[in-house]
């Protein structure tokens, strides 16, 4: 279950065939060897999609804006009230 009260993390990737993004949080696990706990990140949700239309002829800088836009504007019931941080695989 995701908490509401933590930042949500973003991490989007697009390439020539279509976006994909993925909504993590991090969440703290005990490391039994380092006898610590370790922030990982977990997945909250994934998303993807196939290109479009004159989409397939947009330069390598223009999906990645594109996957920016369309990953907010998909995953926005989770993240519309709360903090998010943005990583672009580029």
């Amino acid at each position: 279950m995701p908490n509401l009260s933590q930042p949500f993390v973003i991490l989007t990737d697009a390439s020539h065939q279509g976006l994909g993004a993925v909504l993590c949080q991090d969440e703290d696990v005990w490391n039994e060897k380092k006898q610590e706990f370790i922030s990982t990140p977990k997945p909250v949700a994934f998303a993807s999609r196939v290109l479009r239309g004159a989409e397939v002829r947009y330069s390598t800088s223009k999906l990645e804006c594109l996957a920016v836009v369309w990953a907010i504007e998909r995953l926005k019931p989770y993240i519309e009230y709360t903090t998010f941080i943005y990583i672009l695989i580029y």
